[in-house]
Parts: structure tokens; sequence; C-alpha cells
């Protein structure tokens, strides 16, 4: 039994071209290199089954600049991007499934922070009405704190371990504290079940899902396929309030929420199964000791923000910008019933918003990828909504046109400030690294929003 094999080699062909791009602004030249190689694989002929077969493939490369390189290969079915020594196929069957479990855990953990006008109100007119406004709003101030500031220890946990530990955990706590919250009667119920459970549930799912679309895919296209899972809380911000306006008026107060921790139990088991983690990084053997000290210092990555510019920018454009939505969705539902419209309408107006802000969160990812960049849109988005609260919303509060108007424009717009900045942070900062930084961010934001 013999196999002869003849290869042929070819010298390898290689391009590479300099174009300087000179930037008229700043007047600072940019290099862009392109690097193509053309090769000529063995060919192999086999005399064991007496059939000839050769194999010619032809492979180019081309670097985009940032780590980023675009691998082509013709005459065969490979694309491929490589950044940071990870490579991601063009037809990405896997990471879009994981965008698709991140868009469906999404619904309850955003949808329901998008939905608090609607649950503040009831409280304020129903179940707590003989309770100040001023205590009543702590359960909310408390529950958005900690849908952001619980994510410190989940977040350093996902870069070590994966996904699969806290999107269980989240999602129990999560469920749990829906069905425990129909039954509440105290304000320190409600801060128990709804502030701290539900709240610090979503916060333990949020760093894996959304760090797990960030692995998934290279830099230049994490803006979209992030927008794209986080309308998954706008689609939420729907759902909740145009359900529980009906709801409440039929089955209660109690079995509402029965009914919306039914619809998260689903969408969170759905996002269970689905989003996984790319690759877990190499991480040395750690005793008790050891991991409980890599958690508590490790979580909270209060040197990045010392030393790492770009970061503590992002930081404290991230809190400035969750302390106004913050206000502006607490307090719009409940600021109109005041104004003299009635619950229904001030329901339908917050639904209206959210439905506004599925398209505003493609669009602006659509954008921030393909056209201007990540934060230059997040910065137009930021100045947009400002003027809006300050034009529209506070001098035409108690106009019915006013309202509408502002409810389709805020929602448009705010509702790409969201999603777009996680993608912020993860452009600053490697993909292993991402839960932390990502948690820590949202941690100094949970802070100043309590002291709102």
């Amino acid at each position: 039994m013999s196999q002869i094999k003849a290869s042929q080699h070819e010298p390898a062909i290689q391009l590479t071209s300099i174009a300087i791009e000179e930037n008229q602004a700043t007047g600072i030249a940019t290099p862009r290199t392109y690097h193509q190689e053309a090769t000529t694989q063995a060919q192999t002929i086999s005399h064991k089954s007496g059939i000839a077969s050769a194999t010619e493939q032809t492979s180019s490369t081309v670097e985009l600049g940032n780590g980023i390189e675009e691998i082509e290969v013709e005459n065969g079915n490979s694309n491929t991007v490589r950044e940071d020594d990870q490579e991601y196929p063009e037809k990405n069957i896997k990471g879009w499934l994981v965008v698709f479990g991140a868009f469906c855990g999404l619904i309850p953990c955003w949808g329901i922070p998008n939905s608090i006008g609607v649950i503040q109100t009831q409280l304020l007119e129903h179940e707590l009405k003989d309770v100040s406004t001023t205590t009543v709003s702590w359960i909310f101030s408390i529950f958005i704190g900690l849908t952001m500031g619980c994510s410190i220890f989940s977040g350093a946990y996902f870069d070590r371990n994966g996904a699969r530990g806290p999107l269980i955990a989240g999602s129990l706590i999560s469920v749990g504290s829906l069905l425990a919250l129909g039954n509440c009667t105290e304000v320190y119920q409600f801060i128990l079940s709804f502030a701290v459970g539900v709240g610090g549930g979503a916060s333990i799912v949020t760093p894996a899902l959304m760090g797990s679309v960030a692995q998934h895919f290279p830099k230049h296209k994490t803006s979209t396929v992030m927008s794209i899972a986080a309308t998954g809380g706008s689609f939420g911000g729907v759902m909740f309030p145009a359900m529980l306006t009906k709801a409440y008026q039929t089955l209660g107060f109690q079995w509402s929420m029965r009914c919306v921790a039914l619809i998260s139990f689903v969408c969170l088991c759905i996002s269970c199964v689905l989003v996984k983690e790319k690759q877990l990084p190499e991480k040395e053997n750690l005793n008790t000791k050891g991991k409980l000290k890599l958690y508590l210092f490790k979580s909270f990555d209060l040197k990045a923000v010392v030393t790492d510019k770009r970061y503590f920018f992002n930081v404290c454009g991230c809190t400035l910008a969750e302390i106004a939505i913050t206000i502006t969705s607490g307090y719009f539902s409940f600021i109109t019933v005041k104004s003299g419209f009635t619950e229904s309408h001030s329901f339908l107006l917050v639904t209206v918003m959210n439905i506004f802000a599925v398209f505003g969160r493609y669009l602006s990812g659509y954008i921030a990828d393909k056209s201007i960049g990540t934060f230059a849109t997040l910065i137009s988005l930021l100045l947009i909504t400002g003027t809006l609260d300050l034009v529209i919303w506070l001098p035409f509060k108690s106009n019915n046109v006013g309202l509408w108007v502002y409810a389709v424009l805020y929602g448009f717009f705010f509702g790409g400030i969201l999603s777009l900045l996680p993608s912020a942070c993860s452009h600053i900062v490697r993909a292993d690294e991402f839960g932390a930084r990502y948690a820590t961010m949202y941690g100094i934001a949970e802070m100043m929003v309590l002291l709102v």
C-alpha cells in the first residue's frame, strides 16, 4: 500500500499599499494598510483509491486597522474576521442565536424598568395611596440603583466562569420576587420584593446577556447587534404597560404581577438555553479565600477608572445619562396624571414612547456602525433628549398634543441611548474584561442614581 504525494509550491504573492488620508479638521494623517496574499495549496494524488484529487484555494487578508483583519477565502466557504486574536465567522449562526436569547432575556430585565412609570402610578394611586410620594419614590430609586449595581459581582463572575451561573441565579431571583410582589402591602415589602429582588435579579442577568453578545461579534458590528438585542427592553416596555393597563382593572394587582412573572419566566428560560459565552479565558486554580479576594477586588475595577482616561469619561457620561433617563421614566406617567389626564391616558403615552424606542434602538446602532461612530451617535442622542425635556415636556406637560409629540420624539431618541451605552464600553475594553468593566460602570451609576 503506497501513497505518492506530489506538491507544488508557488511563491506567495504579496501586495502592500499605504494610503494616507488627510483629515481636514485635525490635520492628522491617518494610515491604512491593505495586505493581500495569494497562495496555492498542495495538490495530492492518492494511488490507493486510484482517484486524483486536487484542492486549490486562494485567500486574501485585509487589515482594517485597530487590530481587525478580514480574511476572505475564494473557491471555498470560509469568510471570517479576526480581531484581538479572535476569529468571527461571517455566517455567525451561533452568534445570532445568542442575540435572540439576549433579546428574550432583556424583555423582563429592561422591559420592567421601562415600565416603572405604570407600576409607580398604580402604587401611588391605590396600593400605597396613604404613603407620601417621597417615600414611595425610594422604592423605585433603589430598584433602578440595584438594576445596575448588583452587576458589580456578576460581571466579574461572568468574565471568569461564563454565562450559565449568572443567568440561572438571576432568573430564579427575579421570577420569585415578582410572584412575591403581588402579595405586598407595606413599603418595606415592596422594597424587598421589587427593588431588591426584581432589580437585583435583573442586574445579575444583564452582564451575562450583553457580555455574551459582545464576545460573538467584532467591534465594528457590536453597536448594531447590541441594539438589536436591546430592542427586547423596548418590546417589554410596550408589552407590559399595555398588559398591566387592562390587568389592573380586570385581575387586580396581585394577579397582574403573577402574569408578569409568568412572561418573565418563559423569556428567561429561552435565554438560559441560547445565551453562551464564546470561550472562557484560562484561569488559575484558586482556593475559597483566593476566589473571594478576586471577586471582591476585581469586581469593582476602580483602578481602571483612575488610570484609563477613556474609561473614566465613559463612566461619567453613563452616570449622567442614567440619572436623566431615570427621572423621566419614573415620573413621566405620574406627572401626566397630576396634570389632569387619566391613568389610562398616561399608560398609553408610556406605551407609545416604548414603541418608538424600538425603532430608535436599531437605527442608532446601525448609524453608529455604518456612519458617524458609537460615541458621536450617543452624544447626539443625549443632546437631543435633553433639549426635548426642556423645550417640550416641561413647558407643555398639561397640553395633550405636546405630550403626544414628546412621547414620540423622546421615545425614539432615548431608546438608542440605553443600547449604545454598553456598546460604547465594549469599544474601549477587551472582550475578556467587558463583564467587570461594564459592571463597574453601572455600579458607579447606581450610586449616583440613589442620590437622585
